[in-house]
């Protein structure tokens, strides 16, 4: 059960969420500072116009955590553990048309399938930053079209200084897209069968990836070698660049 507390600009009585609902919400207003643990399905609208999605603890939920579309949305500084619970769903999902959007200190942790999923046929000013995504058993980001949608004119996103640390799938994962910006994400562990962090598909069209820094753990041998255990804050030895 998970303590849910709304506000909107709507007067209308609500039903109390209960265990294996999915809450849909289509006003502006605010979802916020709740705990929702083993649910089947969290929260998912479509249009949303003017909402926050703010300070949420979930845990363990399986299918759709957060999902939805619209525009001039903010998700900040939600807690997001376990999504998919082992069988399926993203941390968070971004659906169809996304206007001015905000994923923002999102922490992401030990998901089922993608980190932050935008799904999309429509995109502008979409900011990704500052999330720490980790443990995922696919990509931690991925920009992808929506299955069956005519329409794709994803542009403007913008990825930026995250943590992406430990998940099966690449750090980013581009399958679709113009004028993308990557730059000064952390990334490490990620792709280990690749080896390499991001992924973009050869038809995108200005992608700038510029300040990233992909971090190679140490091991044993490398720390007898140099007859220490600790690394100097000024060693560059472990510290790649991206290009």
């Amino acid at each position: 059960m998970g303590l849910i507390n709304l506000t909107d600009d709507s007067e209308q009585p609500r039903e109390p969420l209960l265990p294996n609902m999915l809450y849909r919400f289509r006003k502006s207003g605010r979802f916020d500072r709740n705990e929702v643990t083993g649910f089947h399905g969290v929260f998912a609208s479509a249009g949303l116009n003017h909402f926050m999605i703010y300070k949420n603890v979930l845990r363990e939920n399986s299918f759709v955590n957060f999902s939805f579309s619209g525009r001039n949305i903010g998700i900040k500084g939600n807690k997001i553990y376990y999504p998919g619970r082992g069988t399926t769903g993203d941390g968070i999902t971004g659906m169809d048309t996304l206007i001015n959007v905000d994923f923002l200190s999102n922490d992401i942790i030990g998901g089922s399938c993608y980190g932050i999923s935008l799904l999309v046929n429509f995109s502008r000013s979409v900011r990704i930053s500052d999330n720490n995504i980790i443990g995922g058993i696919t990509s931690a980001v991925i920009v992808a079209h929506e299955p069956g949608s005519a329409m794709n004119d994803v542009k403007g996103i913008d990825i930026v200084s995250n943590v992406m640390f430990g998940n099966v799938g690449f750090a980013v994962a581009v399958e679709t897209g113009d004028d993308i910006r990557i730059e000064k994400n952390q990334m490490a562990n990620n792709a280990t069968g690749f080896g390499e962090q991001i992924y973009l598909r050869s038809s995108s069209k200005n992608v700038i990836i510029t300040g990233n820094t992909k971090f190679i753990p140490l091991t044993p041998a490398w720390e007898e070698g140099l007859g220490h255990s600790h690394v100097s804050p000024g060693d560059k030895a472990i510290v790649v660049p991206l290009q």
